[in-house]
């Protein structure tokens, strides 16, 4: 019986791990700048999502299906959050005149990259964030947009 369970995980363990819902970019063209790097901490230093590079005005997407549940200003710059799944995912600086509780569609224009308040340190240059977190933490949303291979322990 041992024998038998061992050979189906080998098998089982060589199947290509299910891949998360994806993403369409944000902006036209993907070029991140910056990318995730997960904090050691809860509290800790990290860059917890990417930063892709774009134009002031440009016009930003939903990367996926989702209902707004924030549009608005958060310290020095206007933001959006969208719920998906068991996900909450952050796009800033975006300005936008969509209410709280529109569900939007993959591809749908949500609002504009706009310039944050003159006290904002950008850490680049007209770029837009791209954050996503569930009930454990963040993760990386490039996992979404297909620039990262799903990890997976093997025997």
């Amino acid at each position: 019986m041992i024998q038998q369970l061992t050979v189906a995980f080998l098998i089982l363990s060589q199947l290509p791990a299910p891949l998360p819902q994806t993403f369409e970019s944000p902006l036209t063209g993907l070029t991140v700048v910056n990318h995730y790097m997960a904090p050691l901490t809860e509290y800790s230093t990290g860059h917890r999502g990417i930063d892709i590079k774009g134009n002031l005005n440009a016009l930003v997407a939903a990367p996926t299906d989702a209902i707004l549940i924030y549009s608005g200003k958060v310290g020095y710059r206007n933001l959006i959050n969208l719920a998906f799944q068991d996900k909450k995912l952050t796009i800033e600086p975006v300005c936008s005149n969509l209410q709280e509780g529109t569900t939007v569609s993959k591809g749908e224009v949500i609002g504009t990259l706009c310039e944050a308040d003159p006290e904002y340190s950008w850490h680049c240059p007209y770029c837009l964030h791209l954050g996503i977190r569930n009930q454990n933490g963040y993760l990386s949303p490039e996992l979404f947009l297909g620039g990262l291979p799903p990890s997976r322990l093997v025997p």
